[in-house]
Order: C-alpha cells, then structure tokens, then sequence
C-alpha cells in the first residue's frame, strides 16, 4: 500500500505542476500564444489536438484542404497511418499546427525530440529543417534520432508549422514526445545547462564506477565493488544516451539502428548490474531463486537489443518496463527484510532505495504518459532517474567506504598484523597514484589525437574549416611581414545536388573523395594547404604565389578532377567537374584575410554564373 501511495504523490505532484500561469493548449489545430509571457511563463508545450494527414506529405496545409484528422499531440499514430503491407507502428503522416504569435515576442524555436524515426519541420511551406528523411516508402525512408533546437521565422502575428513524420523501425510512430516552443535563447541556454548537469553527472558517475574498479583489481574476493562500479559506468552512459542524446554531440554520425541499441543496452545494464550488486551485498535475502526471476528476462531482452531488428526489440519494450516495475515493489520488500534481520548498512540502503522507487515510478510515469504534466527543468520535462541514481551511488559508495573502513580497524587491532597492514596499504596508495599517472598519462594522448582529429575532415582526409581558418591567418601574418603574395583558390563541385539526387549520398561521398585526391595530387609544394570548408567546397591556400600561379594550379586541378572522369548525367559536361575562384594580394594592414577569402568568393561565383567548368580570377 505504501508504494501505491507513493505512486499517487507522485501523479499529484506533477499534476500541481506550475498552477500559474497555466499554458495554453492546441485546440482545432490551431494554439494562441497572443497572451502568453515567455518571460514569465517560460516556453509552452504544444500539447492537444493537432490537424493530421495520414499517409499524406504536405508542406503547407492551406483553409481550402484543412479537412485532415484531429489527433491528440504527444501520442503514436495508429493504423490509419499503415502503408498497405507494412507492420504495426510504420507509416508516414502530416501533423499541422496554426500557432498565433504574442505581439513583439523574440525570435521563437521549436524544441524537438526524439520523433519516431525521421521528420522535417516546415513554416509557412518553407523547409527549416530536417533529420533523417521522411519516406512514403521503406527505401526511401532515412531514420534518425536528434533532438534539436529549430530555428523558426522572425514572428509575425500567425504562422503554421508543418511536420512530416515517417517510420518504419520503431514500433511507435509520430509525434509521441511533446514539442515546446519558447524564445530561441532560452531554449539554447536551457539545453546547455541541461548538458552540463548531465555531464556532471556522467563525469562523476564514472569516476566514481573507475575509483571502485580499482579498488576491485587489488581486492578481487570483494565481488560488490565490481558490480557497483559497472553500476556507475552504465549510469552514465544511461545519461549521455537519452533525453537530449548527448552521445551525438561527439559521434554525429552514429547510425540510428546503433545510438538505438546502445541506449537501450544501457538501460538493461543499468538494471542488471543492480540486481547482481543487490545480490551480492544482500545474498541471504536476495536469494539465487528471486534474483534468476530478475536476471534471466533482462539478460534475455538485452540478446534481443543485441541482435534483433529495432522493431522486435521496441515491441517488447513494455514488458520490460513491466519487469522493472515488478522490481520496484520487490527490492524495497528484499531491502526491509533486511533491515529487520540487523544486516550491516540495510538501513541506510532502504532510505536510497526509496529515494530510487520514487524516481522510477516517476520516470515511468513520464515514459508511459507523456502528455500529463512533469517537473520542469529549464523548460524541458525533467527525468529525475538519473539524479537519483547519482544520490543513491553516493549512498553506496559512502556504506562500501565504512565497511571497508571497519574492516582496516578490524586489522588494525590484531597486533600481531600491524605492521603487515600498513605495508599493504602503502603499496595499495602506490599502487593507486600509478594507476592515476597512467590514466592521466593515456588521457593526455588521447586528447592530443582528438585535437589532431579535430583539424581533419574525416570524409576526405584534407583539413577542414576550423583548420583552414588557422592556416589562413598564419600565411597572412607571415606574407604581411615579409611583403610577399599569396593566393586563394575557391573550388565547388559542379552541380553536386544533382549528383547526389541521381546517385545517391554514397556516391556523393566517393565524388567529393575523388575530388580531394585530384586536389591533393595537384597541390604538392610544402607550403601549400588544402582544406574542404563546405559541403562540396574545398579551398587552397598558396605561399609566395601571384594570380598568374594561382590560375596556373587551379587550372591543373580542373583538368585533374575532369580527368577523373566520374559520370554526372545530370551536368552538361558528362563527367564531375568543378569551378575555381582565384583571388591573390600582398598583405598589408589596411585588408584582412578574410577579405581574400571573400574575393575567390566572388570569383568563384562568377566561374559557375559564365557556365562553370572554368576558373575565373
């Protein structure tokens, strides 16, 4: 009965959520916001009854064909959203949104998250943006999960917003996460203080699990320290791979079927490494029996995380929330047992314990119901797991901490031993500050390839924008001071959009390869640098180089790349060319670098505006 109360406290608190002001909600498809004080009330949630075209893509829906669905936002879509031959939860739709703008409100965002799989988001008929790509079709369908933060239009006193969603992997499709609006600043600087209490938290979670991990290699009989440090590890992996998936702020091209799979493998870690160091600290009441109930299904969905297709293993994904639900009554009962039988630290485990029943429930309850009203944490629905997870690691860490410490005094009164014990221990803090000076050692070389990394577009192997930047101000002090020339050379790929809509991406990528190796061969002298600093824009820089050399080198990387010979049906030279923009100066102190880049710029412009395939100066 506890734990149901428990329950219902935590449906009433977050229902008690922010009583004023109370947001407005989407009525018709349509929300008025005229009224609405984002200083005062923060970003609003775009809750209710959005207008909805299933297997429809529409870009605008104007008052002449507004007769779609009404649906309730955040929710899955249901059959009706089902391609012939397709299974349950796959689909594409049109959801649209009439929003009217409060009079004089800054520039205003919209904050998506994780949509099932892919979607683009249009105001007033324009693309603003798009992850993945939505398809009508499996094949051309591109999933993708990315939270982000869209930009939208200046505000006028009314816009719409569109949002194309497909799906065919998950077993939930639409709009099921909610979507906020609020000024475009404040939903930044949230997202930022959000990442860095999640960073806070995953950095100290797995130095924590680290700490313990070590302490465990030199005690190997003391099993609890291995599973709590596995605890930590997974926890903060379990932090950076959901809500706003910050693991895609370091490995942007993580592909949609892995971030998935590891933010699911994560959580079923999480879970496991739980029931193993529960068994461990507790072994008489958390017998083999009751432990094998909880360990065998978990390890179980994790072969099927593992090894099945997205859909199977997201299809089964209640019954594993039913399993942790089923050990959030059961643990606290294992923990109380305990506690009643005098074992070492119970009591303060239960108080934890608690602490983390209450924030599962709550989590839950946020998964399970997003459309109710949550806690809010800098304008975003605040999952409290992770937090409490971290409280309850202190908890742990502090209970392994005295009993390790009782178990030094225990040694300490054993005369006999003494001496022995602190040699042990000696050896143990030596043993320790190594562990560290390596640790810091191999962080120290990891940073600098990382930094080297940095400077490199991984695509093509040349520098990229950020190093080609350095590299420009670097020749251009250096030129300025010994009165010397140097050039720029712009170069695009000639209709490359086109490549890319015949070909494909793929093909796109082995084009803008083949193009880099052409410039790469064509640019050979020690102080030249080459760079690709767009999409298909790659840029050189040329030492000790007038007009007449800088045209004579983008000449010779025109005719390399046309010698390539890459078919482009769509391009009236038949092949992949490129255009080249020549600009050339003696630095002196009344231009900047910059104002070079701008020239080949503009001289490049010109290349593609006289039929392109040609260099211009």
């Amino acid at each position: 009965m506890g734990l149901f109360g428990l329950f219902g406290t935590i449906l009433l608190l977050s229902a008690c959520e922010a009583e004023t002001p109370r947001p407005p909600i989407v009525e018709d498809g349509s929300i008025d916001l005229s009224q609405w004080d984002f200083a005062r009330g923060g970003p609003v949630k775009l809750n209710g009854q959005w207008r909805y075209f299933p297997l429809e893509l529409r870009n605008s829906v104007s008052a002449e064909n507004a007769e779609g669905l009404l649906t309730d936002v955040p929710a899955a879509w249901g059959d009706e959203a089902l391609p012939e031959g397709e299974r349950k939860g796959a689909g594409y739709a049109t959801y649209a949104l009439n929003i009217i703008s409060p009079a004089g409100a800054p520039d205003l965002g919209l904050e998506t998250w994780t949509l099932s799989s892919a979607y683009a988001v249009f105001v007033d008929g324009r693309l603003i943006s798009e992850v993945g790509t939505v398809g009508t079709t499996r094949a051309s369908h591109v999933p993708q999960y990315f939270p982000q933060i869209v930009e939208l239009p200046r505000a006028t006193d009314a816009m719409q917003v569109v949002i194309q969603v497909s799906n065919y992997e998950h077993v939930r499709g639409g709009l099921w996460p909610s979507i906020s609006v609020g000024p475009l600043e404040d939903l930044r600087r949230s997202r930022e203080l959000r990442l860095g209490i999640a960073l806070f938290l995953t950095g100290a979670s797995v130095m924590i699990g680290l700490y313990h991990l070590m302490v465990w290699t030199l005690r190997r009989s003391e099993l609890p320290y291995l599973a709590f440090a596995l605890i930590c590890v997974s926890l903060g992996g379990r932090i950076l791979t959901t809500n706003d998936t910050y693991l895609r702020l370091v490995f942007d091209a993580l592909p949609f079927g892995a971030q998935l799979r590891i933010e699911y493998l994560f959580m079923v870690f999480t879970y496991l490494f739980s029931w193993l160091f529960i068994r461990l600290v507790f072994p008489h009441e958390a017998g083999r029996v009751i432990t094998a109930l909880f360990v065998v299904p978990i390890c179980l969905y994790g072969l099927m995380v593992t090894f099945l297709p997205i859909y199977h293993f997201t299809s089964f994904l209640p019954a594993f929330q039913g399993l942790v639900l089923l050990g959030v009554f059961v643990v606290p009962s294992l923990i109380v047992f305990a506690a009643f039988r005098g074992r070492e630290g119970a009591k303060a485990f239960a108080a934890s314990i608690f602490l983390l029943v209450f924030l599962v429930l709550y989590d839950l309850r946020v998964s399970l119901f997003p459309q109710l009203a949550t806690i809010q944490l800098f304008g975003a629905d605040m999952l409290l797991l992770p937090a409490g997870y971290f409280a309850f690691i202190l908890t742990q860490a502090a209970l392994l901490a005295r009993r390790s410490a009782k178990a030094m005094n225990q040694i300490r009164v054993r005369g006999e031993q003494l001496a022995e014990a602190h040699r042990r221990i000696d050896l143990h803090a030596q043993e320790l500050e190594q562990a560290v000076i390596t640790r810091t050692a191999e962080l120290a070389e990891a940073n600098e390839k990382l930094a080297r990394m940095s400077l490199v577009d991984e695509l093509t192997q040349l520098a990229n924008r950020r190093a080609f930047n350095q590299e420009l101000e670097r020749h251009w002090a250096d030129h300025r001071r010994r009165k010397a020339p140097m050039s720029v050379v712009m170069i695009d790929v000639d209709y490359f959009k086109r490549f890319n809509d015949r070909y494909g991406h793929l093909e796109g990528d082995k084009a803008l390869t083949a193009v880099a190796t052409a410039i790469r061969q064509s640019v050979n002298r020690p102080r030249d640098f080459a760079a690709r600093v767009g999409g298909e824009e790659m840029a050189v820089l040329l030492a000790d180089t007038d007009e007449e050399g800088a045209v004579h080198v983008a000449e010779r990387v025109r005719k390399a790349v046309e010698a390539t010979g890459k078919p482009h049906q769509d391009s009236e030279f038949g092949t992949v060319t490129v255009s080249s923009g020549v600009a050339a100066r003696i630095p002196d102190g009344s231009s900047m670098a910059s104002q070079l880049v701008s020239d080949a710029d503009a001289a490049l412009y010109r290349a593609k505006a006289m039929g392109r395939n040609r260099v211009e100066v």
